[in-house]
């Protein structure tokens, strides 16, 4: 498994209350649903597709 650091900030009350539903919602975690929402940020940018998961998105979707 690859090194892991932390990463907070803040984000407006509505936003954290979206996140937090979406998480209860896909019975995950914080730390899972973040990652997979950066990762899928830089896949745009990449242009990579959805079907084209880096090998940190498929460890969190074995683990999830």
């Amino acid at each position: 498994m690859a090194e892991m650091k932390n990463i907070c900030g803040k984000i407006p009350v509505e936003l954290h209350e979206k996140v937090r539903a979406e998480i209860e919602e896909k019975d995950t975690s914080t730390q899972i649903f973040i990652q997979q929402v950066i990762e899928e940020h830089f896949n745009r940018l990449e242009g990579k597709g959805e079907d084209e998961l880096s090998e940190s998105e498929e460890e969190t979707e074995e683990i999830a």
